[in-house]
């Protein structure tokens, strides 16, 4: 036998009458308990309120909802197609799998949206994107996934042919591009647009031998020669021909010229003086010119090198470089002292191992190349104060570029507290916990060595709750994080619930910055407004763009659509 209650309640504006039936014998559930049993499992279930109900009067047509699931999880949001194809080039280093998401995943993402633009008569805003990610967000490969999505997708459009001209910016641009294509469609043609931007591009001589020689790919399935032989150049006739004959004239290269009987400091020393060393080449190959004991003048010219203001340009070298040649430059030292333990000749050790002093000045002219590389304008004004939130949790420790996430947040962490100032900067790490990290001096590449991401749970709750319990009154609050921003409850509860409780309680001006260092997934993960910004990716443009999104969230969509093709 059941008990049966009724219920009169008015929601929405609206009376409602409730039947609850209570089990005989169930006496300790009052009606008050159980009306609150049926509330929270889902009220909606019953009776929408006015702003999510369907359109009364149709069944197909129905009002479209914005939100959508991360690969988180939890709730997101969709932007336009714009917004988010400008922000997924920023997030696609395509260096490979991360921990929610797959390279390949993240390919058919750029696809699908440059594909969407191109229908809705956006060809130029994809062209524009894959012109920015590769001449000012210095990045290769996806913008050979737009330039080929360009010639898919928009032939006759008339952007295809100015578009992958501008994206050969290297030699192997264009045998990138056609590898890709070929990848695609292993039975079609290389497109009239590809062809005809190749053959434009040889006709200007845009590259020398040097050049020609240096991406040869004698060994790879698509070779320079292909490139001729598909654009059918018409000057410049007998360079080609030396490319189609394999017959350019060899050139010295620092990596190529080192064999295992050679002196590689005096080597560097010899093609140093004859302008023959690249910038990328002599940042990533500091281990190996420096990890013995250096003369003076092996440490001078790569020194000169290194902080060059004009090579550093020239090369579009990404800022975690620096780091990157710092902690192989170490790994390098520890294999040395390990090597010589046990060896009683102190020449030998002398030899073999860097002197602590000439060590540090390694490390010192890195960072004084990485402040170069990222100088910017400050995210706070005059007088503002800043708290950096860096998620160090498991999933941090997913790899992009040969190092984790988690390098890569401080790494940004470090570039923005250089620009902001160390005394006006509270750092925080937080998992399922939230420590402060403090220091007087600035974030040295040896303090960034130390911390690693623990294997532990992500409560974006944490680190607010520190801020109100200390009670830290800053002007800007910047998460850094892989799309993580729930808290340890069931509620998917985003960061910007917490953000709003310390809005209220400490710093009602706040500004709220959710740095997504991964990309995962489509859309954001709060509705945004004036004061909260989401950017998501790796590159260090991002910190050039954020002062303006500060201001205009349209910012980085403007900047990409002033680019002239």
């Amino acid at each position: 036998m059941r008990l049966l209650s009724l219920l009169i309640v008015s929601l929405y504006g609206r009376t409602v009458a409730l039947f609850i039936f209570i089990p005989i014998g169930m006496g300790s559930i009052t009606v008050e308990a159980s009306t609150k049993i049926i509330l929270e499992s889902g009220f909606d279930a019953f009776i929408s309120p006015p702003n999510t109900r369907s359109n009364p009067m149709s069944k197909f047509n129905t009002i479209p909802s914005q939100k959508q699931s991360n690969l988180a999880g939890g709730i997101s949001y969709c932007n336009d197609a714009k917004h988010e194809l400008a922000i997924s080039v920023l997030s696609s280093t395509l260096s490979n799998d991360f921990f929610y998401e797959s390279e390949n995943t993240r390919v058919q993402s750029l696809e699908s949206l440059s594909q969407k633009l191109i229908v809705d008569n956006e060809a130029e805003f994809v062209a524009k994107c894959a012109i920015y990610a590769r001449h000012h967000a210095n990045l290769r490969s996806v913008s050979h996934v737009l330039g080929v999505s360009l010639c898919e997708n928009a032939s006759g459009s008339g952007y295809v042919k100015p578009a992958i001209k501008r994206l050969s910016k290297r030699v192997d641009d264009m045998t990138e591009l056609v590898s890709l294509w070929n990848l695609k469609h292993p039975k079609s043609m290389v497109p009239n647009g590809m062809r005809k931007a190749f053959r434009e591009v040889l006709d200007e001589g845009r590259f020398d031998a040097y050049q020609l020689k240096k991406y040869e790919q004698k060994r790879a399935k698509v070779k320079l020669k292909d490139i001729i032989r598909i654009a059918r150049p018409a000057k410049h006739l007998e360079l080609y021909k030396q490319v189609l004959d394999v017959n350019l004239p060899k050139i010295e290269m620092l990596h190529t010229s080192i064999k295992p009987d050679t002196d590689i400091q005096e080597t560097f020393v010899e093609l140093a003086k004859a302008g023959k060393v690249w910038y990328m080449e002599a940042l990533k190959m500091t281990p190996k010119i420096l990890e013995s004991y250096v003369s003076k003048e092996t440490l001078k010219l790569w020194k000169e090198i290194i902080l060059s203001k004009t090579l550093q340009s020239r090369s579009g070298v990404l800022p975690f470089r620096y780091y990157k040649a710092y902690i192989d430059l170490t790994q390098c030292q520890r294999d040395t002292v390990v090597d010589v333990i046990g060896q009683n000749e102190l020449e030998e050790v002398k030899k073999k191992y860097l002197p602590l002093r000439v060590y540090r000045e390694i490390r010192d002219i890195l960072e004084a190349a990485f402040a170069q590389a990222t100088r910017i304008e400050p995210l706070a004004s005059e007088g503002e104060k800043v708290a950096i939130l860096i998620d160090n949790s498991g999933s941090m420790s997913s790899n992009s570029l040969g190092l984790s996430l988690f390098s890569h947040a401080l790494i940004m962490a470090k570039a923005i507290i250089e620009n902001v100032g160390c005394s006006k900067s509270h750092l925080y790490f937080w998992s399922d916990i939230c420590e402060e990290w403090e220091s007087e001096s600035n974030f040295t590449f040896e303090q960034i060595s130390r911390h690693h991401a623990a294997n532990r749970a992500t409560y974006v709750n944490m680190p607010f709750h520190r801020l109100i319990e200390d009670a830290i009154s800053v002007d800007k609050v910047i998460i850094l994080t892989d799309n993580q921003m729930y808290a340890q409850n069931g509620n998917k509860e985003t960061f910007k619930t917490y953000a709003d409780i310390y809005k209220q309680n400490v710093s009602p001006d706040v500004k709220v910055l959710f740095w997504d260092l991964a990309g995962y997934g489509a859309g954001t993960p709060i509705k945004l407004d004036g004061d909260f910004l989401e950017i998501s990716g790796l590159s260090d443009k991002l910190l050039s763009i954020v002062p303006k999104l500060w201001n205009d969230s349209d910012a980085l969509v403007k900047e990409i659509e002033s680019i002239e093709i």
